[in-house]
């Protein structure tokens, strides 16, 4: 998105005016994951109340934003973290299910709680992909959708990690497109950079409602931790280590500028000129 600098362009259409008595901070953390969160959940296909939605990393900056849009839909959410998050979700955040994914199969507890084996949900969304998507479709019954926003299971790169890389590759490689169309069940693809580039005018109807909502005190941001520019490296490790909440920003300072003012000043008719400067520092 080019975000990473003291300045962007970015066109009218994907820019708003902060709410009231918003600050900076809350504003940065709102456009990619309200935007992504909206988008998933209202232009991917229909929302009615009543809904079952498992929101995979739902303690992530995506996944509060969804969580409270679906709250307002009045959805059933299921919602997957790791341990140390699970009480925020339920306690703070009213997630209806929560599911510790690194210690419990998501599959299998979404079943108990169903109290049955048969498919129970409309909408699964889904930011790690890889073989996780085809245990999404476990759990989706007709007329539902997955939707895929990221690819996290693909992130490490690193070379003993190849096997579980190549494993993921072929998994996502092999979706059954038959099975889809017999179960009657979607897989959408979200790339918010490409709709951004592409399709403008619906950025501008999402960003226009999330705005509204916000003044109407129907959404909050939650920002975990506000970085110097500086501290980059560190921020970006702390979300690779998945035990963030929330949105995490970046706080780029300026540095002060210098103006230099000239005043020219000729006397009488000759060619003699006196110059003057002035140099002033701002902050």
């Amino acid at each position: 998105f080019g975000a990473y600098a003291e300045y962007a362009v970015a066109p009218a259409v994907g820019a708003f005016e902060l709410p009231p008595d918003m600050s900076f901070e809350d504003g940065a953390s709102i456009p990619v994951v309200f935007l992504t969160a909206y988008y998933c959940l209202h232009y991917t296909g229909p929302v009615r109340e009543g809904d079952k939605l498992l929101m995979h990393a739902a303690a992530g900056g995506v996944g509060l934003a969804t969580v409270q849009l679906a709250k307002l839909a009045k959805l059933t959410i299921f919602g997957t973290a790791s341990t140390p998050k699970l009480k925020l979700l339920k306690d703070d955040w009213g997630v209806d299910h929560v599911i510790d994914y690194r210690n419990k199969d998501f599959v299998t507890e979404i079943q108990k709680i169903n109290g049955s084996k048969k498919p129970c949900l409309d909408i699964v969304i889904d930011s790690v992909a890889g073989a996780q998507i085809k245990r999404d479709f476990e759990l989706v019954r007709a007329c539902g959708r997955v939707v895929g926003l990221g690819v996290s299971s693909m992130q490490d790169r690193r070379l003993t990690n190849t096997l579980s890389l190549i494993g993921n590759a072929v998994s996502m490689l092999t979706i059954n497109s038959i099975s889809m169309l017999m179960n009657s069940t979607t897989l959408c693809g979200v790339n918010l950079k490409r709709i951004s580039d592409e399709r403008p005018e619906i950025v501008s109807e999402c960003l226009a409602t999330i705005k509204r909502l916000f003044i109407e005190g129907k959404l909050k941001t939650f920002v975990s931790k506000v970085y110097p520019w500086e501290d980059i490296n560190q921020a970006h490790k702390d979300i690779e280590s998945r035990g963030t909440v929330g949105k995490l920003i970046l706080k780029i300072t300026p540095p002060p500028t210098t103006t230099t003012t000239t005043t020219t000043t000729t006397t009488s008719t000759t060619t003699a000129t006196t110059t003057t400067t002035t140099t002033t520092t701002t902050t």
